[in-house]
């Protein structure tokens, strides 16, 4: 396998011991719950509450289902990043950090960074969870992968929604992607799919070969990310023609 996709499949314990995708992660959603102002006058507890679980929920929900500790828990620095992220958007002096992160260049490469966490949200931390578990019925089935796949790839918002944690008023209500389709869910579905079979089922992907499955399957997730957040409408419009001035007889 080729030396650089073996170490880019090793960013999400960290690059030169900073948790880069962590990073760009909470800073994606930060900023974009800043931009939106949905949770509007809600209190500074109420609105960190819910920027942690629409961040960590999914992984959170995956590793408890399947009887493991959530990495939040087990890793001392990952819910400190969030918090102190968080922290920074919305409470930076002069918003310089806010600012920062609104200056398109550095948000889309936060958005690439945030693209590569999600996959490794559905593949390492979802879809492999089961894989690693000490119960050889859990190991040997499909749905246990299945459930974990798409629980951390889309739990946090799933949650979010169900509770309304991104609003003032918290309540209950039916989630976005019930109510019609979602090109991030059906790209989390894809990807665990692919990947839950490739590593159950030996005949299909040799064994050493799943790594390279796996670095197809985050970018995938990285084009449906970028295609699905890019505004290609500024490119599409067209200068307004000229008016020719009457000629004077």
């Amino acid at each position: 396998m080729n030396e650089w996709i073996a170490w880019f499949l090793t960013t999400d314990r960290g690059v030169g011991g900073i948790q880069v995708l962590n990073y760009a992660h909470a800073l994606a959603v930060a900023a974009e719950l800043r931009i939106s102002g949905s949770m509007g006058n809600a209190s500074i507890i109420q609105q960190l509450v819910g920027f942690i679980i629409l961040c960590l929920g999914g992984t959170g929900a995956s590793a408890m289902l399947a009887g493991e500790a959530p990495g939040w828990l087990s890793d001392p620095q990952c819910f400190w990043i969030y918090f102190f992220v968080w922290f920074a958007v919305y409470y930076s002096p002069r918003d310089v950090v806010f600012r920062l992160v609104c200056w398109r260049p550095f948000f889309r490469i936060v958005q690439v960074l945030d693209s590569f966490s999600w996959g490794f949200a559905i593949t390492t931390w979802g879809v492999e969870l089961p894989a690693r578990s000490s119960n050889s019925a859990i190991r040997s089935a499909l749905l246990p992968r299945l459930l974990c796949g798409v629980l951390s790839g889309s739990g946090g918002g799933l949650i979010s929604d169900m509770f309304s944690l991104t609003k003032e008023d918290w309540d209950l209500e039916t989630p976005k992607v019930y109510m019609g389709p979602s090109v991030g869910l059906a790209a989390t579905l894809v990807v665990t799919v692919i990947y839950s079979l490739a590593g159950l089922y030996p005949g299909l992907v040799p064994p050493d070969q799943l790594p390279l499955v796996k670095f197809a399957c985050i970018l995938y997730i990285t084009a449906v990310y970028f295609f699905a957040t890019f505004d290609i409408k500024p490119m599409l419009r067209t200068r307004p023609k000229k008016r020719r001035r009457a000629k004077r007889d």
